[in-house]
């Protein structure tokens, strides 16, 4: 175990039904991927993470899934990451698709984020809440798209520096410009903010940086061919 606030790897996952079927829109439910490429979870009990049927989920694909986190009061907290994104090891200014989906109607605030650790053990933070950006025709969805979004609302956090974008660079491009030496070694999602009564976050269409997108479970992905638009 690496730590509640970096990484704690066990292979739990948990069944957490938050609702029926409910119609999507555009996208594919991936293919298989390698055992490398599987998500896997840790979440002690009783806080508890999973793919599950939803009411509502991402506009963007076509399936009702969303991998549900719920973190339970006072010190839970979930996550999810892959082989593959335990061993990135990418220079910062090569890593493409690193971005998720989330039901801003339910808990995001302070906890919901990537944590982004480099090879020399600086970690750089990846928050729902400081790119909280609306879907157009699913409002109550947001997408936060730490590496493609040039223009929206979306800040990264790096010890006592912040990152946003400029109208033509993602906030990733301005840390790799600035910190263009920093190599990514590994990253996860994570939700640590469980408040004072236990917190549940919806979340989908997830990218480590690691060229597939997870929108349905933990086997299948959507592979992104290094293609910012393509995740």
């Amino acid at each position: 175990m690496l730590g509640k606030k970096t990484l704690g790897i066990a292979g739990a996952t948990a069944a957490l039904v938050i609702g029926m079927a409910g119609p999507a829109l555009a996208e594919g439910n991936g293919v298989a991927v390698s055992a490398a490429n599987q998500m896997r979870f840790e979440a002690p009990g009783p806080s508890a993470i999973g793919w599950q049927s939803v009411s509502s989920d991402s506009p963007l694909d076509t399936n009702s899934r969303a991998l549900v986190m719920h973190v339970d009061a006072p010190d839970g907290f979930a996550d999810a990451y892959t082989r593959r994104s335990l061993n990135i090891n990418t220079p910062v200014g090569q890593l493409k698709n690193l971005s998720f989906e989330f039901d801003n109607t339910r808990a995001f605030t302070g906890g919901l984020r990537f944590s982004v650790i480099m090879d020399d053990g600086s970690v750089l933070f990846a928050p729902a809440d400081a790119c909280n950006n609306p879907e157009t025709v699913r409002p109550t969805w947001s997408r936060a798209d730490f590496t493609g979004n040039t223009v929206g609302n979306c800040t990264l956090f790096y010890g006592a520096e912040t990152f946003s974008p400029d109208g033509t660079r993602s906030a990733w491009t301005n840390f790799a410009v600035k910190h263009p030496e920093q190599v990514v070694k590994y990253d996860f999602i994570i939700n640590d903010n469980p408040g004072t009564t236990g917190a549940t976050s919806v979340v989908d269409r997830i990218s480590f940086g690691t060229n597939f997108l997870y929108n349905y479970s933990a086997t299948r992905a959507v592979p992104c061919q290094n293609n910012e638009n393509v995740c």
